[in-house]
C-alpha cells in the first residue's frame, strides 16, 4: 500500500452500530464515523477517504450512494473505496444493485479489521493496475498520433520530391 494508514470513513446507523473501536491506529486506520448521512457527505468532500465502510440499512444507503455518486461526478479524481456492512447475506438482486451504486464489496457480520484491510489492499491493487493501464494507453496514443504525423510528413517529402523529379 502507498500509505501507512488507511483513511476510512465508517458510516452506521445508530440501531446496527457494531464496536468501531477495532478501527483504530493502532490497527492502521485514521478512522472518522458518522450516524448521519449529511454529516457524513460533508465528511467526504472535505477530507476524501480512501475507504468508506457503510453499515445502513438499504434505503438509507441508496439516498446516501445517491448524494456520493454526485461528489464522484463533480470529481473525477475521487474513486475511493466503498464496502458494505449487513447482519446476514443478501439477495442476488440487492448484491447487484449495491454494485451498481458503486459498492466494491458486501461484508457480512460480523468481520475482522484484517478482512478489510485485505480486501482493501485487492482493490488499491486494482486501482493501481487501472492507471498503470491508462498511463500505457495514453502513451500508445501520442506514439501513435506521433507516428501518423511522421508518415504524413514523409508522404509529403515524397510527393514533394516527385514533383521536382518530374519537372
Amino acid at each position: 500500500m502507498d500509505k501507512e494508514f488507511i483513511s476510512l470513513l465508517y458510516l452506521y446507523d445508530s440501531k446496527t452500530r457494531e464496536d468501531l473501536s477495532k478501527f483504530s491506529k493502532h490497527e492502521g486506520f485514521l478512522f472518522h464515523s458518522h450516524d448521519a448521512i449529511l454529516t457524513a457527505v460533508d465528511q467526504i468532500r472535505l477530507n476524501r477517504p480512501d475507504l468508506i465502510l457503510i453499515e445502513l440499512d438499504i434505503q438509507k444507503l441508496k439516498t446516501f450512494a445517491q448524494q456520493v455518486k454526485q461528489i464522484f461526478k463533480s470529481d473525477a479524481s475521487f474513486n475511493p473505496i466503498v464496502f458494505f456492512v449487513v447482519p446476514k447475506l443478501l439477495d442476488a438482486d440487492t448484491r447487484l444493485s449495491l454494485m451498481d451504486q458503486g459498492v466494491h464489496e458486501i461484508f457480512i457480520q460480523p468481520f475482522l479489521t484484517r478482512e478489510v484491510k485485505e480486501k482493501y489492499s485487492i482493490y488499491q491493487t486494482i486501482k493501481h493496475l487501472e492507471q498503470e493501464r491508462l498511463a500505457r494507453d495514453l502513451k500508445i496514443e501520442k506514439s501513435l498520433a506521433y507516428l501518423d504525423k511522421c508518415k504524413h510528413e514523409l508522404k509529403q517529402t515524397k510527393n514533394e520530391l516527385f514533383e521536382e523529379r518530374t519537372t
